[in-house]
């Protein structure tokens, strides 16, 4: 048990490879992708963590700090990015200060307020398109970001929000 878990502990620490993100998903990954396809694509082993049934996460090597996958019925709804190494196709990533969101996508988003009520806001891409890219801030700069099918992008909470 305590090998299991330190192989587990040293699986989730490695370096993700270098994938960027578009609206279709970050990599190899796919949104629409089954779990296992993800496995085969991405060469990585995902730790599935059930919160909710249908809707559930899984994580790279278990480490939920960095990447996770929203999956919902067994595919991916939702691949939220917390890794300042996994930047978006245009070079945004997570710890970027808020002018460089308008640097880089120039008012081609939608902003709203943070629905947790937290401070910052939130910056949808694509915000009419059936996958979108949503950037949360905490009103100084990008805590994380997520590429989402449109039914899943206003989750705040994740898959708490999730009403099968």
């Amino acid at each position: 048990m305590l090998a299991a878990l330190l192989l587990q502990a040293a699986l989730g620490s490695a370096p993700l490879p270098a994938w960027t993100a578009t609206a279709s998903g970050l990599g190899p990954l796919r949104l629409g992708m089954y779990l296992a396809e993800a496995a085969r694509a991405s060469q990585l082993d995902w730790v599935e963590r059930h919160e909710s049934a249908p809707c559930h996460y899984a994580y790279p090597g278990g480490d939920f700090s960095r990447l996770g996958l929203m999956l919902v019925d067994g595919r991916i709804e939702r691949i939220e990015v917390l890794d300042p190494a996994l930047p978006t196709r245009s070079g945004l990533r997570v710890g970027d200060p808020l002018a460089r969101i308008e640097a880089l996508y120039g008012g081609r988003y939608r902003q709203e307020p943070r629905p947790d009520g937290a401070p910052g806001a939130w910056y949808r891409l694509f915000p009419a398109d059936p996958q979108q890219l949503v950037i949360e801030t905490d009103g100084r700069a990008v805590q994380r970001y997520w590429i989402s099918t449109a039914a899943r992008a206003g989750y705040a909470r994740g898959c708490l929000d999730h009403a099968p």
